[in-house]
C-alpha cells in the first residue's frame, strides 16, 4: 500500500509546518540542524525522548542542547565535518537539563545546489529497539574474495587520515596497523585529547573486519548501574524492568569494539570481561546459557596500563589479557613538529563549516603554540581553534591573541611576561649561525645545538631560551641527535668532560 498526499493542501504553509506535516507522527525522534548546527525542526518522538520541549530547542545549537564527552563524539558535527553519513552510530548523550540517553543515530548531510546546507538526524532511543537489534548487529555476509570490502561508516578515520612528523607517533602507526588484522587485542594508551579512538577506528578500517560493526563504548561515562546491562545484554526477568536485549559485545559479534577508559570500568565487570575475552562467550545478565563470539577488541588507558594497575585501577590479569600488543601515544607536547602541520588542517576544517577564509596566525601565536604545553593534546589545540574562528570578525583573516579564551590567553600572557623578562643570553648563535629547525635542518644542525647545550653547561632550558626555540623542540632534537650522550659539559676549574 502506498501512501499519497494531495500537495494542493499544503499550499501556503510554512516550511516548518510543512515538516510537522510530513514528520511529526514518525516513531523515530528527528531533528534538522543548519551548516552552524543550529536546530531547524525537532519532532515529537525526539521530544519524547529528551523531555524537552520544541519551544526550548528550536533556535539552540547542538553544543548548548547536549553534552557527550568530546566534540568529535556528536554524530550530527562528524556528518557536518565528512560531509558523509553516518549509520547505526551509537551515542551516549545528556541533555542541558541532565538526562542520559543511549541511542542509535542515522544522520545524513543536507545539500543545496551542491553546497552543504546542514543535516537531517533520525535518533531512535537504544530500550526501545530490541525488536530491531537483528537489522543493526547481525553480521553482513562476506563478500565475493574478489570484492574490496566497504568501510563501516560508523568507523571514519584511516592511517592515512593521521597527520605527523614525529617519529614516535610513525612508529606507533607502525605497530597498530601491523596488528590491525591479527584477532589479538590491542590496547592504546595515551592523555586524553591525543587521539585514541581514531587510531582505533584506523585499526578497525585496516583490518578485514572493516565491514562489520564497529562500536565504540566510553567505560567511564555510563554508570555503573547500567554499564554491566550495555556491555553483556539482559535477559526479560532478570531485574525489573529487565528485557530480553543484547549487549555490545554481542552486537559487535565479527567486527570490532572499542573499550576507552578501560581503567574506569568496576572491578567486578573487569572479572566479567576478563572471562569473555578467556572464554570468546558472552552471558547476558540473569541468562542460564552463553553465547559464543568473535571479535576484535581494543582498549585505551588515559594512563600507562602498567600504573594502572599499579594503582588497582585496572586488573593485571585483564591487562595481561587486553595488551597483548600495546600501542603508546605521545602526548601533543613532545611532537612539536605536527603543531603547525594540525593548526593547518583545523583551520581549512573550520573554513570550510564556518564558510571563512582565515589564513593563519599571527607570528606571536606560533611562537606561543609552539611553546605552550597543551594538557588537552590535540583536542585542545582543535576546540582553541575553534572557538577562535567562532570569535573572527568576518573582515579579518589572521587569528590573533585576543580572538583566543581567557584561559588559553592568561596561558599565553604567561609565557610572553616569562620571556620578556628574561636576562640576555650568555650564548647566542649569529644570524648566519642559527640551525633550521624543521624539514630543512642543515648538515651543521647537530654541533650548532652541540655548541648552546655546552655554552649553557647542559642545561637544556637555558639552551633553549638562547637558541629562541621551544623545549620540547630541543628535547626532540636532542634525542634525534644523540646529543644526551654526546654533549661536551665545562665546569670551571675542570678540563672537557665526556
Amino acid at each position: 500500500m502506498s501512501l499519497k498526499l494531495d500537495w494542493s493542501l499544503t499550499e501556503g504553509l510554512t516550511h516548518q509546518e510543512l515538516m510537522a506535516l510530513i514528520f511529526d507522527d514518525y516513531p523515530e525522534g528527528i531533528m534538522i540542524l543548519n551548516v552552524h548546527t543550529v536546530l531547524l525542526y525537532y519532532n515529537r518522538a525526539q521530544s519524547l525522548i529528551d523531555d524537552l520541549a520544541p519551544e526550548e530547542v528550536l533556535g539552540k545549537t547542538i553544543l548548548e542542547l547536549y553534552r557527550v564527552n568530546d566534540n568529535t563524539s556528536y554524530p550530527t558535527l562528524r556528518c557536518l565535518f565528512t560531509r558523509k553519513a553516518l549509520i547505526n552510530q551509537p551515542c551516549w548523550y545528556r541533555t542541558n537539563q541532565g538526562k542520559l540517553i543511549n541511542s542509535i543515530h542515522n544522520v545524513f548531510p543536507l545539500f543545496n545546489q551542491g553546497q552543504l546546507a546542514g543535516c537531517i538526524c533520525f535518533i531512535s532511543e537504544y530500550s526501545r529497539l530490541s525488536n530491531r537489534v537483528d537489522l543493526i548487529a547481525a553480521p553482513r555476509a562476506e563478500p565475493p574474495p574478489a570484492a574490496e570490502p566497504k568501510k563501516n561508516p560508523s568507523a571514519t578515520y584511516t592511517f592515512d587520515q593521521v597527520i605527523t612528523r614525529n617519529p614516535a607517533l610513525g612508529q606507533a602507526l607502525s605497530i597498530a596497523a601491523r596488528a590491525a588484522d591479527s584477532p589479538s587485542a590491542i590496547m592504546l594508551y595515551g592523555e586524553t585529547g591525543c587521539g585514541k579512538e581514531m587510531f582505533a577506528q584506523a585499526i578497525h578500517n585496516h583490518s578485514r573486519r572493516r565491514a562489520r560493526p564497529f562500536l565504540t563504548l566510553n567505560c567511564a561515562a555510563v554508570p555503573e548501574s547500567l554499564l554491566e546491562g550495555i556491555l553483556f545484554g539482559t535477559t526479560k526477568g532478570a531485574f525489573t524492568g529487565a528485557i530480553d536485549k543484547p549487549g555490545l559485545l554481542e552486537m559487535v559479534d565479527g567486527g570490532t569494539i572499542f573499550l576507552d577508559e578501560i581503567n574506569s570500568m568496576p572491578l567486578n565487570l573487569q572479572n566479567k570481561l576478563l572471562r569473555v575475552v578467556q572464554e570468546k562467550k558472552n552471558r547476558r545478565i540473569g541468562a542460564a546459557s552463553e553465547k559464543p563470539i568473535t571479535l576484535k577488541i581494543i582498549s585505551a588507558s588515559n594512563v600507562h596500563p602498567q600504573q594502572a594497575v599499579a594503582e588497582g585501577s585496572l586488573r593485571a590479569d585483564l591487562f595481561f589479557r587486553l595488551g597483548v600488543v600495546l600501542v603508546g601515544i605521545p602526548p601533543l607536547r613532545e611532537r612539536p613538529e605536527d603543531i603547525q602541520l594540525l593548526t593547518r588542517h583545523f583551520i581549512k576544517q573550520f573554513n570550510r563549516l564556518f564558510h571563512k577564509n582565515v589564513a593563519g596566525l599571527t607570528p606571536r601565536v606560533e611562537d606561543f603554540f609552539q611553546r605552550y604545553h597543551w594538557p588537552g593534546n590535540v583536542r585542545e589545540l582543535e576546540h582553541a581553534l575553534e572557538g577562535a574562528m567562532n570569535l573572527l570578525p568576518e573582515w579579518e583573516k589572521i587569528l590573533e591573541p585576543s580572538h583566543f579564551s581567557a584561559t588559553l590567553m592568561s596561558g599565553f600572557l604567561n609565557l610572553m611576561n616569562t620571556r620578556r623578562e628574561t636576562p640576555a643570553p650568555a650564548f647566542a648563535l649569529a644570524p648566519e649561525e642559527a640551525p633550521a629547525i624543521g624539514p630543512k635542518a642543515g648538515p651543521d644542525e647537530p654541533a650548532l645545538l652541540a655548541r648552546a647545550l655546552e655554552a649553557a653547561n647542559g642545561n637544556a632550558a637555558r639552551a633553549a631560551r638562547n637558541l629562541n626555540i621551544s623545549p620540547q623542540l630541543l628535547h626532540y632534537k636532542m634525542k634525534k641527535y644523540g646529543l644526551r650522550k654526546k654533549v661536551t659539559v665545562k665546569r670551571e676549574g675542570e678540563g672537557s668532560q665526556a
